[in-house]
């Protein structure tokens, strides 16, 4: 074990404070791993990447670093160190050539990010939220952590992003882990645009091309869990994927069929990139049979929902009260 090994490891098992930054917090799942973050007990301390025009919580347990993730102040995070940072910021891109722009912004934020983690005395424990999208559309084969990147889709510039991540996870230089979560199942998420809204404003379930393709999905509250656990307890240098058992596209819109009383409509694919890009086609066809090497690790963190039909049920309910 290297001498930071040691110092990291004893810092840890000291059971002092953990002090969080948390890096796109605001999104979709950084704001529930927030508030999963919030509820997990005393001795854990958050602060958030906001941007100044953001409303602050009252929250007294956050504390708030105003900017942007190719603006941290630097000198800011080294007078208050975090013991550990989840990543989950990423600059948005509305078509393939805004989102390499982006994804070439965010290498450049990254490197500076990390080079700046690796001044301080004791570098913290670092998560980056990936996805997927990184394996590709693999077919009938299982997708593990072994498995050979080869992103696809909105994956192809995300990847650009996350390159500095890879190299610093590779050589060790600082302890960072990765998780790649599948198609996250939560109100607000392409659920709502591509399947709810659809079924209530057309009064069908659309599944989009044959539908044959494996799709790997997990519950938003089961994905924050899974990531604060990670954050934790994870082993610096390994990357964990997040999912539940996968299903194929048709089983899943079959059972939004039966759970809605709506009929089932096949709709091409080349309907979505008529409408916007190519990218969002390839989403919908790939086909990524997500499971882990971990299974062990991972199981130390119980779902509340262990099922795609238990985390649909509960989706379409909350859907119900809004």
């Amino acid at each position: 074990m290297d001498e930071y090994s040691i110092k990291h490891s004893s810092s840890l098992a000291s059971g002092g404070e953990k002090h969080i930054l948390v890096l796109g917090g605001t999104g979709f799942v950084g704001s529930a791993v927030v508030r999963t973050l919030l509820t997990g007990g005393s001795g854990i301390r958050v602060t958030m990447l906001v941007h100044r025009s953001l409303a602050e919580t009252e929250d007294p347990s956050v504390q708030f670093l105003h900017g942007s993730l190719g603006q941290i102040d630097l000198g800011q995070v080294m007078q208050d160190p975090p013991t550990h940072v989840v990543h989950l910021a990423r600059f948005p891109g509305s078509s393939p050539w805004r989102r390499t722009f982006a994804g070439l912004r965010g290498a450049c934020a990254n490197v500076r990010l990390l080079r700046g983690l690796c001044r301080l005395p004791y570098p913290p424990r670092i998560l980056y939220v990936s996805g997927s999208l990184m394996y590709g559309s693999r077919g009938e084969s299982w997708v593990d952590e072994d498995t050979p990147l080869q992103p696809t889709s909105f994956g192809r510039a995300y990847i650009i992003g996350e390159r500095p991540l890879l190299r610093y996870q590779a050589s060790g230089k600082l302890p960072v882990m990765m998780v790649r979560p599948p198609w996250i199942l939560g109100v607000g998420s392409w659920f709502q645009t591509y399947y709810a809204t659809p079924m209530m404003r057309q009064g069908c379930v659309p599944c989009y091309g044959e539908g044959n393709n494996w799709m790997s999905l997990l519950h938003l509250e089961d994905c924050a869990r899974l990531i604060q656990h990670a954050l934790l307890h994870g082993m610096p240098g390994e990357t964990y994927n997040l999912a539940l058992p996968p299903v194929r596209q048709i089983d899943f819109c079959a059972y939004l069929s039966e759970r809605s009383g709506l009929p089932l409509k096949v709709i091409p694919r080349g309907t979505l990139a008529r409408r916007r890009d190519r990218s969002l086609m390839e989403a919908f066809g790939s086909s990524i049979r997500l499971r882990s090497r971990h299974a062990d690790f991972l199981v130390r963190c119980p779902l509340r929902f262990g099922s795609v039909r238990a985390a649909i049920d509960d989706i379409l309910a909350r859907f119900e009260h809004v």
